[in-house]
């Protein structure tokens, strides 16, 4: 069987397909680059550039994924908390409604919870 040498990579000129790593391949990476692993060899391995390589060891692709906003209402949110917070120090049940949809149904659970700060 002949293998095409160019099957998987772009020619010059054309961007490479778009790849998205999960958590346990940037991992992976990471221990890779610490074992001072060639990083051609990892990029083909993982079918990524040099620039996700080095986004990965400067910790960039991670921090991505754990962008915190501020709630758009932060004063109600904070407000909110306390109440939280009060009730369940005073060990009142808080009812906790559940709503799960399907393309054919919609149901709904209701549980009281009791939370002890």
């Amino acid at each position: 069987l002949s293998q095409d040498p160019s099957c998987g990579k772009p020619s010059r000129g054309q961007k490479p397909k778009h790849v998205v790593l999960r958590i346990m391949q940037k991992l992976d990476i990471i221990k890779h680059l610490e074992k001072g692993e060639n990083k051609n060899r990892m990029m083909q391995e993982f079918s990524v550039g040099l620039s996700a390589i080095c986004d990965i060891k400067t910790g960039k692709a991670i921090e991505l994924c754990h962008t915190l906003r501020k709630p758009k209402l932060e004063q109600l949110d904070k407000i909110l908390y306390k109440w939280f917070v009060l009730k369940c120090s005073e060990g009142a049940p808080l009812l906790l409604c559940v709503c799960v949809r399907t393309h054919t149904h919609t149901v709904y659970c209701f549980v009281n919870l009791y939370i002890y700060i």
